[in-house]
């Protein structure tokens, strides 16, 4: 991570329950720039798992959404892996994650419906599972 230039072949990520979301029994404020240099350097990553690690909502990402590079980094990105955290929002999911095949929403807090059908109607080339299970 200190060096930008690096890259490793890293293709399957799992950071699930490791509190990420959380800072000292708080919610982070969408602190996610710590992680963000493993991204960078792991450009052949496929599958992407942070279920149960109390993420207020997947825009989380929207911070970085803007940013170019980052979003390169997903480009082969198939497989997120987002349950279990307190997620309201997927708005902007499928402009990060363009290819992907598996999104695994289920028991959060979702409950705009057009947004899903939104986001689904822009993965619908790429998107053949979504797990919404357990949200109101």
């Amino acid at each position: 991570p200190g060096n930008s230039n690096a890259r490793i072949s890293l293709r399957v990520l799992n950071l699930s329950s490791n509190k990420l979301g959380y800072e000292g029994g708080n919610h982070r404020r969408h602190d996610s720039k710590k992680y963000v240099n493993i991204l960078f350097a792991a450009r052949k990553l496929q599958k992407l798992d942070m279920g149960a690690n109390g993420f207020t909502t997947a825009s989380l990402f929207s911070q970085i959404r803007d940013h170019t590079n980052l979003r390169r980094c997903f480009v082969n990105l198939i497989s997120l892996n987002l349950s279990r955290n307190e997620i309201t929002s997927i708005d902007g999911l499928d402009i990060l994650f363009p290819r992907l095949v598996c999104l695994d929403v289920s028991y959060n807090i979702i409950v705009a419906l057009s947004e899903v059908l939104r986001v689904l109607a822009s993965l619908r080339k790429t998107l053949e599972k979504l797990y919404l299970v357990g949200n109101p």
